[in-house]
């Protein structure tokens, strides 16, 4: 092996295994696909793990995406049995649909949840390229400032619990081809890799070799860019825990006074870290500038619903609770003015005028009633009888509101699903005045 390729892997990996408390228990688990680099990775970690005393094994997934995943398979387990490496193997199902990438990540963290303990170290084979791309691909498609931090070298997860470490992420790709050249080792090609349609691979094959061409200490800036985004992220979170902090007043709520104090990219952040905490949910900039306005509103009394939370911002403090399907039996009302209606749970029906479009407002003078649903219900529409249970499946409202969602009748028969469609003969006409109905369910 090179100078300028095996020894410099090697002194990365034992700078990175060095760190490691070899007194603590939990193993370290090598995430080997059978491409190029976590093969290399495999070989060296092989080759060391007598002499180091390294607990180690390695888990390959088989996705089942490629015509050839049974051959990389075979392919791995060859190569552990020469390496005398550890290895296990698991199937996962992804399907066909677009999203088979976001289904095959989420495949991956099962295999880890069942692979993986708190002191287990899971071992990524990501290089300099890899980072690059990552930067890149982050600004490109829009990032915050905490998206230029890109990958670290190590990292803790909670969801599973563990920790990942990428030993050779500083290493360029070309010195992990060079050491399996000179090492005669075979790996797996991934045949989708050298198509340009996808956004990383156009990155990889398009963009980086020119910037390289014109800059060719580009990966290393970028690499050093990553790390100082870092240790910044981690003072402003430590910021934000601090003011986190003193403005929590319950787990859901927090206190107006301490968060008008803040600077508005200061609110931003502790509203951010506040919404992860307390619904594990990462926020839009959309959501984050909704809550800011409630926040830095000179009146109280506002309040926004979002995917199935009502914020609500007194004088006081600034507060989410679910907005759920009540249990609450009801008896049917009756609707008698074109006006909203506070139904018996403290759900509302509100109106929306339209023209040529919604609910005719003759439907008030026919004598309007709501009752909850109760299943087995059917919509005379024009594109003909259509189930209630179906049309709700193809709308945006949850299962756990489906279930409690207010119907509209006239004479015992429905007229409509608010916000989700209206019977064909009282469907207001081109030039008429009509009537949008909308649920807003009772908040728990």
């Amino acid at each position: 092996m090179s100078e300028d390729a095996g020894q410099a892997l090697e002194r990365a990996l034992r700078r990175c295994l060095a760190q490691r408390d070899a007194s603590q228990p939990g193993e370290l688990v090598l995430a080997w696909s059978g491409g190029r680099d976590s093969t290399a990775l495999a070989h060296m970690l092989a080759r060391l793990r007598q002499e180091l005393s390294l607990p180690l094994r390695a888990v390959h997934i088989h996705h089942g995406l490629q015509a050839a995943a049974d051959d990389w398979l075979a392919q791995v387990r060859q190569q552990a049995a020469a390496w005398h490496l550890p290895l296990r193997v698991h199937h996962v199902r992804v399907g066909d649909a677009a999203s088979r990438e976001d289904q095959a990540r989420r495949a991956r963290q099962s295999v880890w949840a069942q692979e993986l303990c708190s002191a287990d170290i899971l071992l990524l084979a990501h290089h300099a390229g890899d980072q690059a791309e990552t930067l890149l691909f982050r600004l490109f498609r829009g990032t915050g400032l905490d998206g230029l931090a890109a990958m670290a070298k190590q990292e803790t997860w909670t969801d599973p619990p563990y920790r990942l470490w990428r030993p050779w992420l500083d290493q360029p790709r070309q010195r992990i081809t060079t050491y399996l050249q000179e090492q005669a080792i075979a790996w797996c090609e991934d045949v989708s890799n050298a198509s340009s349609d996808f956004d990383r691979n156009y990155l990889r094959h398009e963009i980086l070799p020119r910037i390289e061409a014109r800059w060719p200490q580009a990966q290393a800036h970028l690499q050093a860019l990553a790390e100082e985004s870092r240790v910044e992220r981690h003072w402003r979170q430590q910021q934000v825990e601090i003011q986190l902090t003193t403005a929590t007043l319950t787990p859901s709520a927090l206190a107006i006074d301490t968060l008008q104090e803040l600077s508005p990219p200061l609110l931003r952040r502790v509203l951010r870290s506040w919404l992860q905490r307390s619904l594990c949910l990462v926020p839009s900039r959309d959501l984050l500038a909704r809550l800011e306005a409630l926040v830095t509103a000179p009146v109280a009394g506002g309040e926004l619903h979002w995917h199935g939370q009502r914020f609500v911002r007194s004088r006081a403090q600034l507060s989410h609770a679910a907005i759920t399907a009540s249990t609450m039996l009801w008896p049917e009302q009756a609707w008698s003015a074109c006006s909203d209606l506070l139904l018996p749970d403290g759900g509302r029906l509100c109106l929306e005028s339209v023209h040529g479009g919604g609910l005719r407002a003759s439907a008030w003078d026919q004598g309007l009633r709501v009752r909850q649903r109760q299943g087995g219900e059917k919509l005379i529409r024009r594109d003909g009888v259509r189930q209630v249970k179906k049309l709700l499946q193809d709308s945006d409202w949850p299962a756990y509101l489906r279930a409690r969602m207010p119907l509209l009748y006239v004479c015992d028969r429905l007229v409509g699903i608010p916000g989700v469609a209206v019977a064909s003969d009282l469907s207001a006409g081109p030039d008429e005045l009509g009537y949008h109905v909308h649920w807003i369910p009772p908040v728990r």
